[in-house]
């Protein structure tokens, strides 16, 4: 298998904040949506869900109401609670 050094590099940030975050998936989602609420705020521009699921229902109209059911279903993001 080939080595991608910008896949590596992303991988390495990820493991770095999983370890941050205690390996706790809520904690790692929280740490995300506060960075996007950042970034958002300093002009970044933010690519929303609803953009990535229209997108995906014009790529692919026969499968687009699995891929909503399959993203929508027990979907929870933020603190723990």
């Amino acid at each position: 298998m080939l080595k991608d050094s910008v896949v590596e590099e992303v991988r390495k940030a990820g493991m770095k904040i999983q370890d941050e975050c205690g390996n706790d998936l809520h904690s790692f989602a929280a740490r995300l949506k506060r960075n996007t609420e950042k970034l958002k705020k300093e002009g970044w521009p933010v690519i929303s869900k609803s953009m990535v699921l229209k997108s995906r229902n014009k790529a692919f109209p026969s499968h687009s109401s699995c891929l909503l059911k399959v993203s929508e279903d027990n979907a929870q993001y933020g603190e723990h609670r």
